[in-house]
């Protein structure tokens, strides 16, 4: 499953509340930055692998200072035009992206 891939479509509604992330990898010649997540696509359902992906990369900025506490769960998604994506930590740290695209894809079984 995809979800959006550019940034006229709604970022912010993407099931990223409560989306566990793990590894972040970031790709310089390639121009993209990837967050591995587990999502929960659907309330009362287990959490799927998934990849956020974002193309044309221009900026990242990330901290880690946990002003909340420990958290590696996602607060709140949002897109700000014409390239900025943000994503709020619920440990209040915040993950900012300037791309020109993204797009949310459940990782493949092995």
């Amino acid at each position: 499953m995809t979800h959006a891939e550019s940034p006229a479509d709604n970022f912010a509604d993407l099931p990223l509340h409560d989306a566990v992330i793990g590894r972040i990898t970031l790709d310089w010649a390639a121009g993209t930055l990837r967050l591995e997540l587990s999502v929960f696509y659907a309330r009362d359902a287990h959490a799927i692998p998934s990849t956020l992906t974002f193309e044309g990369l221009t900026d990242v900025s990330l901290s880690r200072h946990e002003p909340w506490g420990p958290s590696v769960y996602v607060n709140s998604s949002v897109f700000e035009p014409p390239t900025c994506y943000r994503l709020e930590m619920q440990s209040g740290d915040v993950i900012e992206v300037g791309a020109a695209s993204f797009r949310l894809t459940r990782t493949p079984d092995p």
